[in-house]
């Protein structure tokens, strides 16, 4: 196992000094400094006055430990406080701790808390303190308070270690420790110094000395690290190392970071977190330890350009730009190999039979022995061989840098044309598939085929940009062509670009491969991407599914970068089943079937909420004042290992339509809110895709403006609604007055009509009848003129009855009413031709239908009953009239003979009844409209709306 230091100086807001660090319920990191509390929440580091909402009594602490549900803190000028998100109490002499600087807090197994002073120990239950006995454990500085598996009880006293079994009540004297020696706990068991050198002690034991690597004769420390591994300071020089235990029970160094330089690193204080990371505290700043995802390589560090691949059997060759030898890969480092100088080349045809290239040739390696061919003839000195494979029969073909390609036939190199590909000519890489299919890649994203000796073009590149080609790779009865610009695969002729799950491309992928699981690996300038087997059946199955994959990069321990021309590919699988990668500077290996996971959800926290100028604690009663109308919320996703990864989801009821996704800085910024009580909640990930579904929630309420509360839009509302009411009235009196004046001025028209008519016509015509008949008593009876001025006088009379009647009608008042309910008897009174053919059906109410509306209604009615009778023939003609709320509408039909178009639109020649139907209803504001069918029938339709129909 090894593993990779993160550090963090003042420079980064890291503390310095540390006395004590602690890991509380919700995953934050406490470190106690002389100058003030500090909290690490995955991002940054921040010192704080106030804990849960609850103001510190002072900023020079000395110790901190978790408790349930929050912290305790000890201060230097004494005194110590238990701070949670319900509560906060501070404690002092008064309430039976003990006076003096508080230096240690332990919390024992069983919730007690041990806590040590300048002067004496007492143990705090939660409720009440007790002073432990004076007699056995002397007062005195208490340095150190252990407890082991044993549930021992260790109390270094001014530099004395106490031991109290457990059941005893009495303490005894165990050993001294070297003043700034303080005890911990290493492997379950007391770890201290005794005579300068490191031990583990237990009860009624004597102490096991350890063969610690120091180079001077203090360690200064031995610590227990995570998956129970050993630390140590070894020394000014070396600093903080991994240690493992020799054969012979002997601790050697098994990993060491940068030297120390100076004490400044010395370390001052270490802690285990929850995820397994290694916390150390030095006089400089902050360090983490976090074990390595991944293995790396003991190879010589002085190598530059790596180069890793499968073969003979199954070692794992490394080889080196410039380097003599082929290096073997074993479990703890490497072993010299055949003298091969420079390889860049290396193909695996199985698993005994290896070829190499490089600028001295090619090399075919088997079991038993090793044959090189000089490259082609002709070729410059230092040209290199850049790609080479061997067919599916037995053929070896080699790309030479800038003299393009080859193949060994026999004992001879011959050349082989790439023209039909176009572009520079020189391959960049060769391929042959499990298919038995050899492919090329070259620049420019080109690819061919070697079919029977000779090359065919497949894709010109221009389907998807994925740059040069630096990778083949069949995979699900697909090839894959990776380059620097992106993947892609082959669909018949053309190429298709595999679609991400995620916007950043897949930038330089030098090398890919598929594992003993079907998962493929590829290995690029932003890290190794795993995409597992499922991922890729999904896409296969539906081309619109986007692939997710995971990373492993720098924050993994990967140094470097693949490379981007030679050599190639830059990952392989070995025997065993492990990825094995090589960058410019590292070589190492990953193996999928036993990759450390994640498994512990982060802790989210709801930092600061911020309105205007103010910052706001989760705990606080969050009411923001009217008029606010934006909001920044801050918050922390406790996974320490690595916060880089952590991904966030936040929604803000009310106001998003899904869960959205930070962008950058863990926060959200929301404006243009309005009053109303809102609710933020934030869930997250770490980085093996854990996620605390549960996440934090913040409630807040945005006060309303005077204008914005219910009432006063109530009041509003209401005082629009009454406008409206009277508006409303206003234009009803309005119109019913010019109505009430259009009728007056109707009315004493038609009084004035029917004057005229009594006082001049019919006056007139009496006087006519009277001299007529005077006339005609003076003719011979029986005569033609007799009988002539007698028809003429009888239809002058008849004259007369009916403008008697017409004079009657202008004098009475109009009835819609009474006007449409004998509509039918009207019209067949008119028409008599109309007995028999005729329906009527009237719907809705008529008492507030307009007289003249009635009068012009009657009108187009009669008109249609009466061409329809004259003009079509009809035997059946219905009238059907709905004078419903919204307007009226009116329905004239018949089964005659029917109408032309040119008829319909244009009426008869010297005929009016069309038009002056039309001209009606379009008087009232409506609409008529004929419509006639093949065949025969017709239908003339109207339309009046409400507003001009009704009174």
């Amino acid at each position: 196992m090894s593993f990779q230091r993160r550090s963090w100086t003042q420079a980064e807001g890291a503390p310095t000094a540390v006395w004590k660090i602690a890991q509380s319920d919700d995953g934050l990191l406490w470190f106690a400094t002389g100058n003030g509390l500090y909290r690490y929440d995955g991002e940054r580091f921040q010192r704080v006055d106030t804990v849960y909402g609850h103001r510190l009594r002072s900023n020079n602490i000395v110790e901190v430990e978790a408790v349930d549900g929050g912290i305790a803190v000890g201060y230097q000028f004494g005194g110590m406080s238990i701070l949670t998100s319900r509560a906060a109490r501070d404690y002092g002499d008064a309430d039976g701790l003990p006076p003096g600087t508080v230096r240690v807090i332990t919390k024992a197994p069983d919730g007690l808390l041990y806590v040590g002073t300048q002067r004496a120990m007492a143990v705090f239950d939660g409720k009440s303190w007790r002073r432990l006995p004076g007699k056995s454990l002397p007062e005195g500085v208490i340095n150190s308070v252990v407890i082991d598996r044993d549930q021992t009880l260790w109390v270094t006293v001014d530099w004395n270690v106490y031991s109290r079994a457990r059941g005893d009540t009495d303490f005894t004297l165990a050993f001294a420790v070297p003043y700034g020696a303080v005890p911990n706990l290493v492997l379950g068991k007391l770890s201290a110094e005794i005579g300068l050198k490191s031990a583990l002690a237990e009860v009624g034991k004597p102490p096991v000395f350890l063969q610690v690597p120091a180079k001077k004769e203090r360690t200064h420390g031995l610590w227990e690290g995570p998956y129970a591994t050993l630390w140590a300071w070894v020394g000014d020089d070396a600093g903080l190392c991994l240690l493992r235990e020799d054969k012979d029970g002997k601790l050697m160094v098994a990993q060491s970071f940068e030297a120390g330089g100076s004490l400044g690193r010395l370390v001052t204080r270490t802690f285990v977190d929850r995820e397994n990371n290694f916390w150390v505290a030095t006089a400089n700043g902050i360090e983490r330890y976090r074990a390595q995802r991944i293995h790396e390589a003991g190879v010589p560090r002085d190598w530059m350009f790596y180069y890793a691949q499968r073969g003979l059997d199954d070692d794992i060759y490394v080889a080196g730009d410039g380097e003599k030898h082929l290096l073997r890969l074993t479990g703890d480092g490497y072993q010299t190999g055949a003298e091969l100088p420079g390889v860049m080349a290396i193909w695996r045809e199985n698993a005994g039979s290896v070829w190499t290239g490089s600028a001295s040739g090619i090399t075919h390696m088997t079991r038993d022995s090793v044959k090189t061919w000089p490259l082609p003839e002709g070729t410059p000195p230092g040209r290199q061989v850049q790609t080479l494979t061997v067919d599916k029969a037995g053929t070896v073909w080699i790309s030479v840098l800038r003299q393009g390609l080859y193949r060994l036939a026999g004992e001879q190199w011959l050349h082989v044309s790439t023209e039909v590909v176009g572009g520079d000519p020189t391959p960049v890489f060769l391929y042959t598939g499990p298919s038995g299919r050899t492919w090329i890649g070259f620049v420019g994203g080109r690819l061919a085929e070697i079919v029977d000796n000779t090359v065919r073009r497949v894709s010109d590149g221009k389907d998807v940009n994925i740059g040069n080609v630096f990778s083949l790779l069949e995979v699900d009865g697909h090839l894959l062509a990776a380059g620097e610009a992106g993947l892609a695969w082959l669909d018949g002729a053309q190429l298709r670009p595999l679609r991400a799950a995620r916007d950043n491309p897949l930038l330089g992928i030098s090398g890919m491969m598929v594992d003993r699981a079907g998962d493929l690996w590829l290995h690029g300038l932003d890290g190794i991407f795993h995409v597992e087997k499922r991922e890729l059946s999904a896409y296969w199955t539906d081309l619109s599914h986007r692939v997710n994959w995971e990373v492993f990069n720098f924050e993994d321990g990967i140094h470097g970068h693949p490379a981007q021309l030679r050599p190639l590919p830059t990952l392989a699988l070995a025997g065993d089943g492990r990825v094995v990668y090589a960058t410019l500077s590292q070589v190492g290996w990953i193996d999928p079937a036993s990759i450390r996971r994640n498994r512990t959800a982060p802790s989210v926290l709801i930092d600061t909420v911020r309105a205007g100028e103010a910052a706001y604690g989760p705990g606080s009663a969050l009411n923001f004042a009217p008029g606010t109308s934006a909001v920044d919320i801050r918050f922390a996703a406790t996974a320490l290992s690595v916060p880089e990864r952590v991904a966030f989801r936040y929604q803000l009821g009310g106001v998003d339509q899904g869960w959205q996704v930070p962008h950058g800085d863990r926060s959200a910024r929301y404006t243009n809110l309005g009053p109303g009580r809102y609710t933020f909640r934030v869930i997250a990930a770490n980085e093996d895709g854990v996620w605390n579904l549960e996440g934090a929630s913040v409630t807040f309420t945005i006060q309303p403006q005077v204008w914005e509360m219910v009432w006063f839009r109530l009041l509003v509302a209401a005082a629009g609604l009454l406008c409206l009411v009277l508006a409303y009235r206003w234009r009803i009196a309005a119109v019913s007055a010019r109505e009430a004046d259009k009728v007056a001025t109707r009315l004493g028209e038609r009084q004035r009509i029917a004057r005229t008519l009594h006082d001049n016509l019919l006056q007139g015509m009496h006087t006519m009848i009277l001299r007529c008949d005077t006339v005609l008593m003076r003719l011979q009876p029986g005569s033609q003129e007799q009988r002539t001025l007698d028809a003429v006088l009888q239809q002058a009379e008849k004259l007369v009855e009916e403008t008697r009647d017409e004079v009657m009608a202008l004098r009475a008042p109009e009835f819609a009413g009474s006007m449409l309910a004998g509509l039918k008897d009207a019209v067949e009174a008119l028409e008599p031709s109309l007995v028999g053919r005729l329906s009527v059906t009237i719907s809705g109410g008529m008492d507030k239908l307009k007289g003249n509306v009635a009068h012009e209604i009657f009108q187009v009615v009669h008109e249609a009953a009466a061409n329809a009778a004259r003009h079509a023939r009809a035997s059946h003609i219905a009238i059907v009239l709905d004078l419903s709320r919204d307007d009226v509408t009116g329905v004239i039909s018949d089964d005659g003979v029917g109408m032309s178009a040119d008829l319909v639109q244009n009426g008869r020649p010297g005929h009016w009844g069309i038009t002056g139907m039309r001209e009606r209803i379009a008087n009232l504001g409506g609409e008529l409209t004929v419509e006639t069918q093949e065949g025969g029938g017709t239908a003339i339709r109207f339309t009046i709306a409400a507003a001009a129909a009704y009174v």
